[in-house]
């Protein structure tokens, strides 16, 4: 997650969790400043005090009444899921002494694609328009591999790095998993519409059961809006809401004054995007993408060129308002996580296939002993190891209760190191486990 506009303090919600700056926050992340704010928590940038690296902090509300119950734990659950260049990395999870959740996220130096559309009038070049969308699509087809909605895909929330520049997924605060997986936090009411008004699908403004092809929807609506600069139905709340729920035709999409005319064959691909028959739109993400990238095969070379499977560099991003700390040198390594499970955990068959599952390939498990397992990431080396451990660490956190998350490395020899997150300490008979499986 990035900095946005300061946040007006007036604005802020009076249970929201406040912290100076200097603050540290679960013993290892020192506050820098407020960069956004939501329903159901304020995000800080902070500075992770081991190694300095600047993150994103999503603090939870005070809640009261108790309407936001379980979801910071399925927010981090969530999240742990999907590992995808277009997807927001979680990266830490925890909680406060009060009991409030802190979500850690990779902090995205750059704007959001709300920001960009207003910078630039409301409207984008098509191309550029298209290359953004494709980063959305890519990220989101991880996100439904990962039997996920994300429920509320909007400008506000794609980010577009200001290195690269790559385009990021980010908030999976309403985000649910796809009807059928097993889910042990039912947290939301039958019939309950949660979203983003314009950007919803009309089954789910009608609170009818919704899958992918829903948040494929919000996506044809944020590529129609980057192309014509207004929204494919009214923004009076009522009538647009009728306008959807009744079966009317979006308003033609016609490009604004001074932009180029986007391929016949793109309106296509958008009228199937928002066709009020799920059964008519884009059956997955992937499909919207290869038809996304066919018309940009009716464009020349030159112009194709311009464009980023994932992303776009085509529109200047604002510039930063502080350096940027500089990429650390990564050592080549192996990242561990060790911890102890509640009693019972590992002997028991449905938990034991929990977590198999959860791992998905970017692990393997190494039982240490009663209640004692240590995970080793298959992808060792590459940078992304110590994202993916504490997304995993997120996972076991929601699902078994408070794992205060310890990170130490340790060298085992000459250019190779270990990132243990852990409850329990690195012993000799991990290290001997570890070198016997190399």
């Amino acid at each position: 997650m990035t900095e946005s506009s300061q946040p007006d303090p007036s604005d802020l919600l009076a249970f929201a969790r406040q912290f100076a700056k200097g603050t540290l926050l679960l013993d290892r992340y020192e506050v820098d400043a407020v960069v956004g704010h939501g329903a159901m928590g304020l995000v800080y940038r902070a500075r992770q005090v081991t190694d300095g690296q600047t993150v994103a902090i999503k603090v939870e509300h005070l809640d009261p009444d108790q309407a936001f119950e379980g979801r910071f734990e399925r927010e981090a659950t969530l999240m742990a899921r999907v590992h995808h260049p277009n997807v927001a990395s979680l990266l830490d999870f925890g909680r406060l002494p009060d009991g409030g959740g802190v979500l850690v996220i990779e902090y995205i130096d750059g704007e959001t694609m709300a920001q960009v559309l207003r910078r630039c009038g409301g409207s984008l070049l098509w191309r550029e328009a298209v290359g953004m969308v494709l980063g959305v699509l890519d990220g989101l087809n991880a996100v439904h591999a990962a039997k996920i909605l994300h429920r509320d895909i909007k400008p506000s929330n794609v980010m577009l790095e200001r290195a690269g520049p790559r385009v990021k997924l980010v908030d999976f605060g309403v985000a649910r998993k796809i009807a059928g997986e097993r889910d042990g936090m039912p947290i939301t009411a039958a019939g309950e519409v949660l979203g983003t008004l314009h950007y919803m699908a009309p089954e789910q403004l009608l609170g009818h059961p919704i899958d992918e092809r829903a948040d494929i929807y919000a996506v044809g609506v944020i590529l129609y809006e980057a192309l014509a600069g207004r929204l494919p139905f009214s923004t009076q709340s009522l009538k647009g809401t009728m306008e959807k729920t009744t079966g009317q035709p979006p308003k033609p999409i016609v490009p604004p004054e001074g932009r180029p005319r986007w391929p016949k064959s793109l309106e296509r691909v958008i009228d199937k995007a928002l066709a009020f028959s799920t059964t008519q739109r884009f059956a997955s993400a992937a499909e919207f993408s290869t038809a996304l990238r066919a018309t940009l095969d009716e464009s020349t070379t030159d112009e194709r060129g311009a464009l980023r499977a994932s992303g776009t560099n085509l529109v200047e991003l604002e510039p930063p308002t502080k350096p940027t700390l500089a990429a650390k040198e990564q050592l080549r390594r192996v990242v561990v996580i060790a911890t102890r499970l509640p009693e019972g955990t590992l002997s028991n068959d449905a938990e034991r296939a929990w977590i198999g599952e959860t791992l998905q390939g970017y692990a393997r498990p190494v039982e240490l002993g009663p209640d004692t397992i240590g995970i080793v990431l298959n992808e060792g080396g590459t940078g992304e190891s110590a994202s993916i451990a504490a997304a995993l660490v997120a996972a076991l956190s929601a699902r078994y209760g408070r794992l205060n998350v310890v990170q130490e490395r340790v060298q085992v020899r000459a250019g190779w190191s270990i990132d243990v997150f852990s409850l329990v300490s690195v012993s000799t008979t991990l290290l001997a486990k570890l070198d016997g499986q190399r």
